[in-house]
């Protein structure tokens, strides 16, 4: 599915970084000072600076300097900063903003900063208190995805860019109206729904329709991980949803797995052979006997536990995953109805 290509193409490039930051160049090894005793007597010239022809000065990035980074201290708010620093890195005006508030001078002071760091990485100091490089990896996506996170929340607060877009259609909330869809794709009616919230189906339809345009429009994707959020917690609440893997969503990647990863992989393939086929998502998934509602719930635990753990043990969920997914592509390659289908 969508979702899990998105997450595995995050992960891998996650770990193309974690492999390229182990085959760093010899020549960005910290060089061996020679004694001033050892040196010649005689003057010698003055040796030419080490400078690429797109203004990086190589010579610069081997001598290490972590700016005001607290490196052993606090990783993550180094690769906090990175990630602004290169987000912004063609608006000239926010770049030397953000050069400011973290003490560094220019962009080749930043490129001698970030060379720093993946020395720092290898070192035992750091590998002590962080993990090998493929746990600095998860550390610098955490960070990137936490700074994301209070990002997204910051434009849905009041006097946000998207305060407004979040405002109550027709006095419906975001979370109530999350809640009934909850409620339908839980086997519930228009009517059951209209019940719930005191409205008639012309209201619920235009409720629906608004709030559908919003997260439409909105090209952040932040409304959708609002309404993300809000269907995952309703989805636990009595009387909603009636899924047995509900629980399991309100703690996404932590304790005991839900379902066996291999099942869970290969059902995911197979709904996408079918689906493929052109046959109905939901019709197949109730082939599998999973319900909308347990396949979303299962979806955001799993989700958050390969984010979680892919790059740890030498990427060991990672491998198993791909290995799961080539496995079931293959099982499933074939099929042209869900008659074809036999866990």
């Amino acid at each position: 599915m969508g979702l899990f290509d998105s997450v595995k193409k995050a992960i891998g490039g996650a770990a193309k970084v974690a492999q390229d930051a182990v085959q760093q160049p010899q020549q960005q090894q910290p060089q061996q000072q020679v004694p001033q005793h050892a040196q010649p007597q005689q003057a010698a010239p003055a040796p030419a600076v080490n400078v690429a022809p797109q203004g990086r000065n190589y010579d610069q990035e081997e001598q290490d300097d972590a700016a005001r980074f607290d490196l052993l201290g606090d990783l993550p708010g180094y690769y906090t900063a990175e990630f602004r620093i290169e987000q912004a890195w063609e608006d000239e005006g926010t770049k030397a903003q953000l050069f400011g508030e973290y003490g560094i001078r220019d962009e080749q002071h930043f490129r001698q900063v970030k060379a720093t760091v993946e020395r720092f990485i290898m070192t035992p100091q750091a590998q002590a208190k962080y993990g090998d490089v493929n746990d600095i990896m998860h550390v610098k996506m955490k960070a990137t995805q936490d700074w994301m996170m209070k990002g997204m929340q910051a434009q849905m607060a009041q006097g946000g860019k998207l305060a407004g877009e979040v405002e109550p259609v027709e006095g419906v909330t975001l979370d109530q109206w999350a809640e009934q869809m909850v409620r339908v794709a839980s086997g519930g009616t228009v009517d059951d729904v209209c019940a719930a919230l005191g409205c008639d189906k012309a209201k619920w339809d235009r409720v629906s329709a608004e709030w559908n345009a919003r997260m439409a429009r909105d090209t952040t994707a932040t409304i959708a991980m609002a309404y993300g959020n809000a269907f995952t917690k309703a989805q636990s609440k009595p009387g909603v949803g009636n899924s047995p893997y509900a629980a399991a969503a309100q703690n996404p990647g932590k304790g005991e797995m839900p379902m066996p990863f291999e099942r869970y992989v290969e059902i995911m393939e197979a709904q996408s052979a079918l689906t493929a086929q052109g046959q109905d998502a939901q019709a197949v998934l109730k082939k599998l006997g999973i319900t909308v509602m347990d396949w979303s719930n299962l979806g955001s635990w799993f989700s958050a536990y390969i984010n979680d753990n892919a790059l740890r043990n030498n990427n060991a969920v990672l491998n198993e995953f791909n290995r799961l997914q080539a496995k079931y592509k293959a099982k499933y390659a074939t099929v042209k109805s869900d008659a074809d289908i036999n866990f």
